[in-house]
């Protein structure tokens, strides 16, 4: 959607002003949460609008063309890595091949759990690919997520629909708040913990989607989220 570039661009910005070494900008890092909202949102309205014109979702082609909406630009960037990898010999190759196959498989977020990497560490040498993590989250969510509107669509009325995806979001919160104190690196790259922002988007797009079928009070609760 056009109307939302500006919203993107904005969450770019943020995003590359807090990996400035001089940036004002903290919390920049917070543009993620802005794209995964905004994706939740976009791929939620694919969805539903999907069902409402055909009676069914294909998942299939739903997935086709999210990978032929992003692979080609990780791929592009996986190989300038693996040429920049054979340019560059004295750079640890076991370590970028364990990060171009997490990137490749969309699993960046769950590698750099395992191997203990820290988003926020000042020093050390990070993967060109720790980026990727995002992307990865983004991806999990639309196998996930398609699949659970595939199942709920034709059983729950939009409402409820809606109160699910809250209810889900909210669990989602909660369980990152606990996480903030006890693991930090899985508060910040789990999936589960991060679907939040996804999920209140996914929320928000069927929504607007179905505005005119929805109640008054949910309106309410709608106009609320979007704020």
């Amino acid at each position: 959607m056009r109307s939302l570039d500006g919203l993107r661009g904005v969450a770019v910005l943020a995003v590359m002003l807090f990996h400035t070494a001089s940036s004002p900008l903290s919390g920049g890092f917070l543009g993620v949460d802005v794209f995964f909202t905004l994706s939740g949102f976009l791929i939620a309205g694919i969805l539903v609008r999907q069902w409402d014109q055909n009676g069914m979702i294909v998942l299939s082609v739903f997935w086709l063309r999210r990978a032929r909406r992003l692979a080609p630009a990780l791929l592009l960037l996986l190989t300038a890595l693996a040429t920049a990898r054979l340019a560059i010999p004295q750079l640890d190759s076991s370590a970028w091949r364990m990060d171009i196959l997490a990137a490749l498989t969309y699993t960046t977020n769950w590698f750099q759990i395992v191997s203990g990497g820290d988003y926020f560490a000042q020093f050390g040498m990070r993967s060109p690919l720790m980026h990727t993590w995002s992307l990865a989250i983004e991806e999990q969510f639309y196998v996930l997520f398609a699949i659970l509107i595939f199942v709920l669509v034709a059983r729950l009325s939009r409402t409820r629909l809606v109160v699910v995806l809250c209810a889900l979001a909210i669990t989602s919160a909660i369980w990152m708040a606990w996480l903030g104190s006890h693991n930090p690196t899985w508060a910040y790259y789990g999936t589960w913990s991060r679907v939040q922002a996804l999920l209140i988007g996914a929320a928000l797009g069927i929504l607007v989607q179905s505005w005119a079928s929805i109640p008054a009070r949910l309106r309410v609760a709608g106009r609320f989220l979007s704020f």
